[in-house]
């Protein structure tokens, strides 16, 4: 675990969900086992087998050093984990509150809906989809993002993800890639919060 970010391998893809709260309407939206089995093989289509399973094992190119290099670089990247409440305020056409729970993310998130791209409607007539820029400020440097997000007009709830920018964030979090995931519902008036949120997702930093 580094910084409260839980470390782990990312030889498969793995998603981060975030909490985030609405802020104009409402809500949102292998290992693939070896073949064979138990049957005796023999003369070359043994041999053929032997090599598929090197190759498995080893890599397109047989060197055990890619699998020590995609393990030293994985050592870089966590799951994101956090809590939020935020409010939308309308005149400006920010969302924003409090992180806590997130280890080196603790901090105040923004999140400024882009009302040059408009909303979008969706298949449910209650919900409505959107783009924001997302900031998380810490006292390590700012994580950004440019989210999508889904959120009913009735209720408030909704959820939002996005790729992290390596190119925008800063400090610790520049260069960083990964995503983030929030979800989130309405505590009190579903079109301006508060919104309890849950923060997930995955990152791996440049510089560590």
């Amino acid at each position: 675990m580094k910084d409260g970010l839980v470390l782990q391998d990312i030889d498969c893809e793995e998603r981060f969900l975030t909490d985030r709260q609405p802020r104009i309407c409402g809500d949102m939206l292998d290992n693939q086992p070896l073949s064979g089995g138990n049957s005796k093989l023999s003369g070359p289509a043994k041999h053929e087998k032997q090599i598929h399973l090197k190759r498995r094992f080893l890599g397109p190119r047989g060197n055990s050093s890619q699998s020590t290099s995609a393990q030293s670089a994985n050592s870089n990247c966590g799951t994101i984990k956090g809590r939020g409440v935020q409010v939308f305020d309308p005149a400006a056409g920010v969302v924003s509150g409090p992180v806590t729970n997130a280890g080196i993310l603790n901090g105040t998130l923004e999140d400024v809906i882009n009302f040059d791209a408009g909303f979008v409607s969706t298949p449910d007539p209650n919900v409505v989809a959107y783009t924001t820029a997302l900031t998380i400020t810490t006292i390590h440097g700012q994580l950004k993002a440019s989210p999508v997000t889904t959120q009913s007009i009735v209720t408030g709830a909704g959820a939002e993800w996005g790729n992290i920018n390596p190119n925008t964030s800063t400090g610790r979090f520049a260069g960083a890639t990964g995503m983030i995931f929030i979800t989130f519902k309405s505590v009190g008036d579903p079109s301006i919060g508060p919104y309890e949120a849950e923060i997930t997702g995955e990152i791996c930093f440049a510089n560590e």
